[in-house]
């Protein structure tokens, strides 16, 4: 069964919107998959009979009532010592569970909120006990401190003695609440990566309760659950009512953007970084992975890699001077997040999360990311002259941050981009060659570079970073793309119809893909092929 959704840049409060996204995709639907059922494991009740049997009474005896207490009384020494003896491996299945031990006394319920746990193979893929960010409780930190040892410095997970109790209404965010009062809102998903790409935005639009009973439990193209990453629904709901967050982490209206997050697990986004930030989780656990600004993540950012890629074939690769952090946020823990901190995450279990962003930089050097970023908004409806000042406005402040930052492997990228598209394709080169000397998995650098060589005329080298690009990051719908058009522009139609093909199982309802296979179709003189992909293309237009 195949449903729709409209890709969406923001959501209609309580409304459906029919606003397409003004971005690069006019519409893309998620191919469902017939609803994944829940695995609900019940308890059966069976019926045992048994027979009468009469036994001979027996008379306890002081001294035996004396012998079984010592019996007792040794056992639960012995069990004591065990406990103490393999904390470690209780330690390693549950997380930080040594920081709680005689903490939080609660009786927490199987499934808490009614969410779902984590199962046994999402422990066995992402659970780790390694945890290199600090961890205080909230309440042994009092403002000043935190203000000049951790503000725009470095992470710190708080912890609370009741969990998410402390900051905020715990029961509100549970299953049934949030179903219950906001069923019939709209609620905007998607997978890691193109979330980033969205501009840290999700782009399927549905109701919250479509999204609870269907699309929270099935997968995209590439295997990966769909997350909420949404920017207007708690605002417009009554949860901001119920924080009450540490008095360092204050929400300030016009100052401060919010972003409710909900996913299965394996749920995520991929690296990006913005301004100030704290992440909350209500329930749910969160995986961490956490760069500083000097020191661009392996394998690049966006849109390279979704956040379950990059931990299957990069995570492995992290050396010690990489400068990684990490850690698994607990259900009740907020992360604070300084200014510039390149973060992607990876769900465990059912989690449910708020997160608080600044939406201004405050430091000089994100400042200026952000001011290039807005002069690149610029360029829309612009005639050719005018785009030409706006790239070398861009080009201007990503030298001078590259003056700040040599060694950033994204901002050589970017630099490299920038000399590409105002025509000065030796500097592109250069700098480009530059990112991938500091990060040979950087794939979107290396897609840079496969485009600069085919405009040199050095089409060997072109074909060869192209078939890297695929090797490196196979499920990019980027690298088939731009492969395409290249092998099509060089009057290779047949070859290009191949590498359209690739692209269009990744992303099975994104038009200018299917245009693009047609097209090669037809200059291939595959009648039958281009008129095939046409009844696609018509099915995706009248979605």
């Amino acid at each position: 069964m195949t449903k729709s959704y409209h890709l969406m840049r923001s959501r209609t409060h309580r409304l459906s919107s029919n606003n397409t996204n003004d971005g690069l995709w006019d519409m893309i639907s998620v191919s469902d998959k017939m609803p994944r059922k829940r695995n609900v494991n019940g308890i059966s009740s069976s019926t045992r009979s048994s027979k009468s049997v009469s036994k001979p009474a027996t008379s306890k005896t002081p001294h035996s009532s004396h012998t079984l207490m010592v019996i007792y009384g040794c056992c639960l020494v012995i069990l004591a010592i065990l406990l103490y003896e393999y904390q470690h491996i209780l330690i390693s299945s549950f997380g930080n569970l040594k920081f709680y031990l005689g903490i939080d006394k609660r009786n927490s319920p199987l499934k808490p909120g009614g969410w779902r746990l984590a199962d046994a193979d999402t422990l066995k893929l992402y659970n780790t006990s390694i945890c290199t960010i600090d961890r205080q409780f909230a309440h042994e930190i009092n403002e000043h401190d935190f203000e000049n040892i951790y503000r725009h410095k470095k992470p710190l997970i708080l912890c609370f003695k009741n969990g998410a109790d402390d900051w905020t209404l715990s029961e509100r965010w549970s299953i049934e609440s949030l179903q219950k009062e906001y069923g019939d809102w709209d609620v905007m998903s998607g997978n890691s990566r193109e979330i980033v790409r969205h501009g840290g935005t999700g782009y399927i639009q549905a109701s919250f309760s479509n999204y609870i009973e269907d699309i929270m439990y099935d997968k995209d193209s590439v295997g990966e659950p769909m997350y909420i990453f949404d920017r207007d629904f708690y605002n417009d709901s009554s949860l901001p009512s119920t924080l009450k967050p540490p008095k360092y982490l204050k929400i300030e209206d016009g100052v401060d953007d919010s972003i409710f997050f909900l996913g299965m697990s394996g749920s995520g986004v991929s690296f990006h970084k913005h301004a100030d930030a704290w992440n909350g989780v209500i329930y749910g656990r969160k995986r961490w992975f956490l760069f500083p600004l000097e020191k661009t993540p392996p394998g690049g950012v966006y849109p390279g890699f979704t956040q379950q890629e990059w931990y299957r074939r990069i995570y492995p690769l992290v050396k010690p001077e990489d400068k990684m952090l990490e850690c698994i946020q607990e259900a009740g823990e907020i992360l604070y997040l300084p200014e510039s901190w390149y973060h992607g995450t990876i769900n465990l279990g059912d989690t449910v999360a708020i997160g608080i962003q600044k939406k201004e930089a405050n430091t000089h050097i994100e400042k200026l990311f952000y001011r290039e970023g807005k002069v690149a908004k610029t360029l829309r409806n612009k005639n050719r002259t005018e785009k030409l000042n706006i790239m070398k406005e861009r080009l201007k402040i990503l030298e001078e941050i590259l003056h700040l930052l040599p060694d950033s492997a994204e901002v050589n990228m970017k630099v490299g981009t920038m000399y590409k598209d105002i025509g000065n394709l030796h500097e592109a080169k250069r700098f480009t060659d530059r990112a991938l000397e500091l990060d040979q998995n950087f794939v979107v650098a290396l897609l840079n570079l496969a485009g600069i060589e085919s405009q040199l005329g050095n089409m060997e080298a072109a074909i060869e970073h192209y078939k890297q690009s695929e090797l490196i990051a196979p499920n990019l719908w980027d690298v088939y793309a731009q492969y395409g058009d290249f092998l099509l522009n060089n009057g290779q139609a047949s070859e290009a119809v191949v590498i359209y093909k690739k692209g269009t199982v990744l992303e099975p309802d994104f038009l200018p893909l299917w245009t693009q296979l047609r097209h090669a179709q037809l200059m291939a003189e595959d009648k039958q092929g281009a008129e095939s992909s046409l009844k696609e293309i018509n099915r995706i237009k009248n979605n």
